[in-house]
């Protein structure tokens, strides 16, 4: 597994009668923008089948040659050499509420509760959280047998109490909050406890957004969306990247969006237009 801080250069060849793409970009935020088919998906797809094998069920065919990631530490991976090639602080949310290919086995490893795509990518960030909870809390025990101060146990915690604050601020109209009490994930509503399964799909959206930062514990990470706003309320979009660097500053984001809403809230500037850095 290599480590490596930000991305700064993604170049995609051959895609969409054999263009380039070369785009640079920066350690904050990123949003690409553009017109239906004009290759945002590929860029997410080819990037996601570089980093994650587990995405590669969702691309039928490659419609490109090859896919270029630099990152500012000077190395780089080429989908040609380095497919599958794991790298340690980099997350991909691309979700899609679909029928879940091959759902028969997946049921079979992880219960009744699995039936779409978003289903399953939302089981596999739930037990992420499960071992979160497990190392904040081994973290907390040592504090405590050193003597540190409760401070000290309370900065430990503040990145998940604002992530509590954060969903149920978003869920409040929904009349769902979350189940402080337990290590796993569960919501309260007026009359019962509901598992996360049983939230909208644009809730498991935004929970699996959340989670994932979450979990990345403040660190330098690299996030990845393709079309994040799908499923979510205005006011989720405009609050979105907002939200996300509250949860961890040292993220950088990478995504796509057909949605004026989510760059609103002053991310116009960090908008590039795909027209602008393709080529022929």
């Amino acid at each position: 597994m290599i480590n490596n801080t930000y991305i700064n250069q993604i170049v995609l060849n051959g895609f969409c009668d054999n263009q380039k793409l070369v785009w640079n970009i920066a350690p904050g935020v990123n949003v690409l923008s553009g017109i239906n088919g004009s290759g945002k998906s590929t860029l997410i797809e080819a990037l996601a089948l570089l980093f994650r094998t587990d995405m590669a069920h969702h691309i039928n065919t490659k419609p490109y040659k090859n896919i270029v990631v630099a990152f500012d530490d000077g190395t780089s991976l080429d989908s040609l050499t380095s497919r599958g090639r794991k790298v340690g602080n980099v997350d991909i949310i691309a979700t899609f509420d679909t029928p879940l290919k091959s759902a028969e086995a997946v049921r079979r490893l992880s219960g009744d509760n699995i039936y779409t795509d978003l289903d399953w990518e939302l089981y596999k960030t739930l037990s992420l959280y499960l071992k979160y909870q497990l190392s904040i809390g081994n973290k907390a025990i040592k504090l405590l047998l050193n003597g540190d101060s409760n401070d000290s146990i309370g900065e430990l915690m503040s990145g998940k109490n604002r992530y509590f604050d954060m969903i149920d601020m978003m869920f409040e109209f929904g009349g769902k909050k979350i189940d402080r009490d337990g290590d796993e994930l569960m919501f309260t509503t007026k009359t019962t406890t509901i598992t996360p399964y049983q939230l909208s799909s644009g809730e498991k959206q935004l929970l699996i957004i959340l989670t994932t930062v979450l979990i990345q514990d403040n660190k330098p990470s690299i996030l990845i969306m393709d079309e994040p706003e799908l499923s979510l309320h205005h006011e989720w979009q405009r609050v979105l990247l907002s939200n996300i660097l509250a949860l961890n500053s040292n993220v950088q984001i990478i995504s796509t969006t057909h949605s004026p809403a989510m760059i609103m809230d002053g991310w116009l500037d960090k908008v590039t237009d795909i027209s602008d850095i393709t080529e022929r």
